[in-house]
């Protein structure tokens, strides 16, 4: 049984460079025109907010399909420190007013919109698994937690 008083989805999409390929937009724009029902921002590194949005604009993605959630570049700087915003509880407090996050990295693609259906599942982390690699990929599972397309409930994971 489903104990959430309320679901409301924010879709969360990490930006980490003005640089982006077309496959990159390709992704940007399947997920905001495929989510467009729910709130979504655009995480982004302070210093390059102006390049990202005027690459975005240029590539027929107008700014009112989405919000802006600055941080300081060091968090966007590599996977590591991406790693320890996903970890830090006021990445999490910023969507506070939120019942889910969906983290919608742009190597990953959205087909359709059931977000709505995945967050009644009540679930804390939905998202994919990552296996152990020695010198080919086995079917032992390392842990849980890859981030490129994971929805997780906020509370909870506060």
């Amino acid at each position: 049984m489903n104990n959430l008083k309320f679901i409301n989805p924010v879709v969360c999409i990490p930006v980490h460079t003005s640089n982006l390929n077309r496959y990159e937009i390709i992704s940007i724009k399947s997920h905001i025109f495929k989510l467009q029902a729910h709130d979504i921002f655009l995480l982004m590194p302070d210093s390059k907010m102006g390049s990202i949005i005027s690459v975005l604009e240029k590539n027929n993605i107008p700014k009112y399909f989405y919000k802006i959630h600055l941080v300081e570049d060091y968090y966007l700087k590599n996977s590591e420190n991406y790693q320890i915003l996903m970890l830090t509880p006021s990445f999490y407090l910023f969507y506070k007013s939120y019942s889910h996050i969906l983290i919608a990295q742009i190597d990953a693609y959205t087909f359709s919109d059931e977000l709505i259906k995945w967050c009644k599942k009540d679930y804390h982390y939905i998202g994919a698994p990552c296996f152990k690699f020695t010198k080919y990929w086995t079917s032992e599972l390392n842990f849980c937690g890859v981030g490129g397309f994971s929805l997780r409930e906020v509370k909870k994971t506060l």
